[in-house]
């Protein structure tokens, strides 16, 4: 409901801002490079150095990256689309330690700037400054 998928059955979900989300798929067209996504989410040239050590890659078509490499990729898609509200499904996912604290400088920097992240994970990470929310049920 949050990414505006599913309506809700009562009541409605508002956001003041632009959401971007990120779920299990990574939202890369597979047939295309990485530059050229890049050009079609943020409908301007990504000359400027890419996150994650991403720069070596723009050239090379997506099917080719490896699952690290497609997710950072889709990590740099949601930073880049100016949204003020990230939604992420397991942001980390297929990430190595090194990749991994380059998300949470992301989402610092995103805090930071004003930003809001809604993180949804299964794993011990830790992101600053949070508040966390614990589902450990249906609702009632």
């Amino acid at each position: 409901m949050l990414a505006g998928l599913l309506v809700p059955s009562a009541g409605e979900v508002t956001a003041a801002g632009a959401r971007a989300y990120l779920g299990h798929e990574n939202g890369l067209d597979s047939d295309h490079t990485l530059r050229t996504e890049m050009r079609f989410w943020t409908g301007r040239d990504v000359s400027a150095e890419p996150p994650f050590g991403l720069a070596p890659l723009l050239d090379l078509k997506v099917r080719t990256l490896s699952q690290g490499q497609k997710r950072r990729s889709a990590l740099w898609r949601v930073a880049e689309s100016r949204a003020g509200i990230w939604l992420l499904d397991e942001p980390g996912a297929g990430l190595d330690i090194s990749a991994v604290a380059g998300l949470r400088d992301l989402i610092a920097r995103h805090a930071h700037a004003g930003g809001i992240a809604v993180i949804a994970t299964h794993r011990e990470t830790e992101f600053a400054p949070t508040k966390t929310l614990e589902l450990t049920g249906a609702a009632e």
